[in-house]
């Protein structure tokens, strides 16, 4: 059985610094890994004999060390998930204050050699000790065979104050740069900083969905009411929940009634009716009642636990987009090096000026940092996860955003999808020889077992005329077709007309076609091989649907129904949506075969269902999209799910899929122009080491502000 690990890493500078994490890790026996920079975050599947202690011996080998997540708490301060923050602000008020102090002493006129031995001791300082983790990360990048930004940091400042001890002892001792590399560590150091807290900000939104958990909790017991800590609530305790009052666990309603904001949950502002039987979640706020509860989940395996889970794995994933990006960043360093000592070689040969050669060559290794083209695309995943989460909608992996914005074809189910699938019976009809009481008995015992829609308004409606229930044993669903069971020793059977078909029965169309030529759904119930009649069922579309499919439209995106459903009923819903392509009658594997052969002809395919018939074509998609209502087994193959279970969220998810598209390759955009100009400026010596330090990080910071701005983003709004 593989275990699974989600580890916090401390002591990334950048994206190669990830890169070479994952290829440590998983050249490990039994390692499988997946590391993020933008997140520090790293989820690892142990598959065979290696253990988690192998696991962080590895990674301190490595150069850096790591956390359990589940040993420092899900619900950090967003300041302090990434780790090294308060240490970092640390070393930056050193390195500033001696900047500042070199600057001052620069603007009075103070000039080597008169401030030789201050700025020694200075710099000595801050090379060696400051900035002593630049070093460590460095040597273990070089040993792990890699190069790393620090390995650019440690070479362009290693260099500047070795040349300027060797001047001020043996050579020419008013040519010190001591100060080189104390302005490159300050505005490293800087950077980071700047950098730390931005992705914290870009977090957030994830952060906030946890952070609605009350200390104590009003818990009823033998005594009364006694307020407890919320950690010692168990699953199956009665708890109180006042009015105003955040809902700490998932719990079911068992006497009360309020209204209850689910906001934080669906993006939905308004609140909804909750009374005696309804699932309320945690995260939640009730408005204006008292309700009590009996908890269902807790901690971790909450709704709004899960939900945040979901999204931090989906981080871990990369976007298509991501890959060349990776491959790019892992030679960047070695090529730039390569650069740097062809500068330092080309000036010194066109100069004969060692201190030129080597400023343009310190100036080429700081300018040339891969930080912000490592970033461009995680950072923007990071924060439009976090909004669509708190939108209602559930990102399960990051390539999702990529190829939804590509589509140009979206396939969607019929029942529970495009319409309520809140089924009404309209008609029930009793074959001669048979009687609507035993029709009634046999598909309510048979129904019983499913968990259709069909299924359950079958039921409901049974119930509703008092019908006896009766056990079944042998109890087997088709998917598509119906279901079958046992009643004692008779065989029983309810399903689609077309099922009762192919099994041999001799179905008369007087009987069924009038009823599915009003749109409506037929099922079909016999017992012991003989036909007891037919019951007919009517769903609505939703009421936001035909406004979706216009808005598809529009954006010239070809909607298509799909559905299992007979032609009649299918061609029905679609005529009153507009829409055109309507594939019916099709059976689970058939659905899949349809989505994998558009696929085939070119077309960018998303897949929106809602039930365990539409799994096939869900897994099948480019795309796949599960309603809220959704089986679990849908959830399980949908790269994304719609909490809110609105069909205008679809609308809102490619949005922001567009609006994050747009981000990631503006940030690409962005740190390749960087890199494109920077790099020939400092090779033509125009750039002083400095100067480069303060626009690498920059450049970083334009891109990590640029994916900061989709938290502007709302829903319904763009």
């Amino acid at each position: 059985m593989s275990d699974q690990l989600t580890l916090r890493v401390i002591g990334m500078s950048c994206a190669s610094c990830a890169a070479r994490l994952e290829r440590v890790l998983n050249r490990q026996d039994g390692v499988a890994a997946r590391v993020d920079y933008a997140s520090e975050r790293a989820a690892i599947t142990l598959d065979g004999p290696i253990k988690p202690p192998d696991v962080f011996a590895a990674i301190r080998k490595a150069g850096f060390d790591a956390v359990d997540e589940r040993t420092v708490g899900r619900d950090a301060q967003p300041a302090r998930r990434f780790l090294g923050i308060d240490r970092d602000m640390i070393l930056l008020t050193l390195c500033a204050a001696f900047f500042f102090c070199t600057m001052l002493a620069m603007w009075a006129g103070l000039h080597p050699p008169a401030l030789a031995w201050p700025e020694l001791v200075i710099a000595s300082f801050v090379q060696f000790y400051l900035a002593r983790h630049f070093y460590h990360r460095a040597f273990a990048a070089l040993k792990g065979g890699d190069a790393n930004m620090d390995v650019l940091v440690v070479l362009s400042t290693s260099c500047a104050y070795i040349f300027s001890v060797w001047n001020m002892f043996c050579g020419d001792s008013a040519a010190l740069y001591f100060e080189t590399g104390v302005f490159i560590i300050f505005f490293v150091s800087l950077g980071k900083w700047l950098e730390a807290r931005s992705k914290a900000q870009a977090a957030a939104d994830l952060e906030t969905l946890l952070a609605f958990k009350p200390a104590l909790i009003h818990v009823e017991t033998s005594e009364g009411v006694v307020d407890r800590p919320i950690e010692s609530l168990q699953v199956g305790d009665v708890f109180i929940i006042r009015p105003g009052e955040n809902i700490a666990v998932d719990g079911e309603v068992i006497d009360g009634e309020s209204e209850v904001n689910e906001s934080i949950l669906t993006g939905e502002a308004h609140p909804v009716y909750r009374q005696v039987g309804d699932k309320v979640f945690a995260g939640t706020t009730n408005i204006n009642g008292v309700l009590k509860l009996r908890a269902t989940c807790i901690g971790a395996d909450t709704v709004v636990a899960r939900m945040v889970e979901t999204v931090r794995n989906a981080q871990l994933t990369k976007a298509p987009i991501s890959r060349w990006v990776d491959r790019v960043t892992r030679i960047f360093v070695p090529l730039i090096m390569i650069v740097a000592l062809a500068t330092f070689l080309l000036w010194f040969l066109h100069t004969h000026i060692f201190l030129t050669s080597l400023t343009a060559a310190i100036a080429v290794m700081v300018i040339a940092c891969p930080c912000a083209l490592g970033l461009a695309t995680p950072i923007v995943l990071m924060v439009a996860g976090g909004r669509a989460a708190r939108s209602g909608i559930l990102m399960r992996n990051a390539a999702a955003f990529e190829t939804l914005s590509k589509s140009d074809m979206i396939i969607f189910d019929k029942t529970g999808t495009l319409t309520r699938g809140q089924f009404e019976v309209t008609d029930v009809i009793a074959v001669k020889g048979a009687s609507e009481h035993d029709l009634l008995t046999t598909l309510l015992a048979v129904e019983n077992h499913a968990e259709h829609p069909l299924a359950r308004a079958i039921v409901n409606h049974a119930r509703s005329r008092a019908i006896d229930e009766v056990e079944v044993t042998q109890f087997r669903i088709m998917p598509g077709r119906g279901v079958a069971a046992q009643i004692g020793e008779d065989a029983v059977m309810a399903g689609a007309p077309a099922y009762f078909m192919s099994e041999g029965y001799n179905l008369p169309a007087t009987l069924i076609q009038p009823l599915e030529n009003q749109g409506k759904t037929v099922v079909v119930a016999a017992r012991r091989g003989r036909m007891l009649g037919v019951i007919a069922l009517e769903d609505t579309p939703r009421t936001d649907a035909k406004s979706v499919i216009d808005t598809l439209r529009r954006k010239s995106i070809t909607p298509v129904l799909l559905t299992g459903d007979h032609a009649a009923s299918a061609r029905h819903v679609a005529s009153q949506l507009g829409i055109t392509d309507v594939q019916a009658g099709i059976l689970p594997e058939g659905k899949a075969r349809l989505v994998k052969s558009l696929r085939e002809d070119g077309h960018f395919v998303a897949m929106v269902g809602d039930g365990v018939n539409d799994a096939p074509a869900l897994a099948s998609a480019d795309t796949s999209i599960a309603m809220g209502s959704a089986a679990a087994i849908s959830m399980n193959h949908a790269d994304i799910i719609l909490i809110r279970n609105d069909l205008p969220a679809i609308d809102d998810l490619m949005q922001l899929s567009g609006a994050a598209l747009r981000k990631i390759k503006t940030n690409l955009g962005l740190a390749f122009l960087y890199n494109v100009c920077a790099i020939p400026v400092a090779v033509m010596g125009l750039l002083t080491p400095a100067v480069a330090s303060a626009a690498m990080e920059l450049s970083s910071l334009s891109v990590v502000l640029n994916a900061l701005a989709l938290r502007r983003w709302q829903p319904g709004r763009n």
